[in-house]
């Protein structure tokens, strides 16, 4: 499992590391188990909506693979609500929850 926190504004300048990020994660890691820490996450914009967005559908892309938003603060999961697309992503509280859903029973 990876956990990538982050921290900071998600926005046009910082959107495009992510995606780096998560794409050579799946290249390398095909059954990728990905939490995404969002819990200092302290702005975003459309840029940053999109970056995760994609992330989600190249995870989607690999029926091995699951990625899961945690710590999302409640204007995020309202910025989803309004633009539809709150059901694309799973969610959890904690990152410590997040682990917990995403491994695989043993």
């Amino acid at each position: 499992c990876t956990v990538l926190e982050l921290a900071g504004d998600l926005d046009q300048r910082s959107a495009p590391e992510l995606t780096v990020a998560v794409h050579a994660l799946i290249a390398t890691t095909p059954a990728l188990r990905l939490v995404l820490d969002l819990t200092a996450l302290t702005s975003w914009d459309s840029s940053g909506v999109a970056a995760l967005i994609t992330a989600q559908q190249r995870i989607s892309g690999n029926p091995a693979a699951a990625m899961i938003l945690a710590g999302v603060s409640d204007q995020f999961k309202q910025r989803l609500r309004s633009i539809g697309r709150t059901s694309q992503f799973t969610l959890a509280d904690t990152t410590g929850q997040a682990l917990r859903q995403i491994m695989p029973p043993e």
